[in-house]
């Protein structure tokens, strides 16, 4: 609900004037969040299984290709192309524009849905969290102001739900889970404040000690220290109060010490 010392909807906020080219030295000051894609593919999941039953496989393929979005503009276009197959009760000349958009960025790039298995994910529910979103703002209008079809045919690929779910709970996170905030944030604009990030971005790259991510993609070490967390130090266990937390935390980090002591006192015996 906050990070950095900000609510999280501040936080995206500047995120959101850095994307559309309007921001401040200030807003470049933020540290950038950025989720685990793994979560954010299983919430799409859920959602798609429940509001796209018909059309699971095409609806997650989509998702999959807006995590790929480097630039507003670009996941504006996605998103209306999104809205008018999925949205429109009738299919005509709109929905057979915009589907073949949808072919067309698909076939671009191939997309890794998910490379973590269901069982490994902890569920992380959909809510609102309250205040401003620009984000949500945005996409709300680009969700309302498709074209859709209604005359003609019923659309094969109208799925009820899918879209009014997608912009309440997926979109207005978008700073989070997509390209946007990834890389050179120069690119979104033009001013000294762009320039300077661009810079200084490029001397990080030039340092060999930096491990910038070309790809959006991670090592899993949180993942694999969250795991060894949870099931060795703390057995698989559900806690809910910080002083058990903290006392059993404390326990079996001290029966690790030990172990690691006496390994090294049978080290130094073998070599006598």
């Amino acid at each position: 609900m906050s990070f950095g010392r900000k609510s999280l909807n501040d936080a995206i906020n500047h995120y959101y004037r850095i994307a559309n080219g309007q921001g401040t030295k200030a807003d470049f000051a933020v540290p950038i969040l950025h989720r685990c894609l793994s979560h954010v593919m299983k919430n799409a999941k859920e959602m798609c299984r429940k509001y796209a039953p018909k059309h699971y496989h095409l609806a997650m393929h989509i998702f999959g290709r807006f995590t790929t979005a480097s630039t507003l503009e670009e996941l504006d276009d996605m998103v209306q192309s999104a809205a008018v197959v999925f949205s429109s009760p009738s299919s005509a000349a709109n929905v057979e524009k915009h589907f073949q958009n949808l072919q067309t960025w698909l076939q671009r790039s191939q997309v890794q849905l998910d490379d973590t298995s269901e069982s490994s994910l902890i569920k992380d529910d959909l809510r609102d969290i309250p205040g401003s979103n620009n984000f949500a703002k945005r996409y709300r209008q680009v969700v309302s102001k498709a074209p859709l079809d209604t005359e003609g045919e019923a659309n094969l690929y109208y799925c009820k739900g899918l879209m009014i779910h997608l912009t309440k709970y997926i979109l207005p996170y978008v700073g989070l889970w997509t390209g946007i905030m990834l890389g050179d944030l120069g690119r979104h604009g033009h001013t000294k404040a762009y320039e300077d990030y661009s810079q200084h971005y490029a001397a990080l790259q030039r340092i060999q000690r930096q491990n910038i991510s070309a790809d959006n993609k991670t090592q899993g070490i949180m993942e694999k220290s969250q795991w060894d967390l949870k099931h060795i130090r703390f057995h698989s266990k559900r806690l809910k109060r910080l002083d058990d937390f903290v006392s059993q935390y404390q326990s079996s980090h001290t029966a690790l010490l030990r172990d690691s002591e006496d390994s090294k006192r049978l080290l130094g015996r073998k070599r006598f």
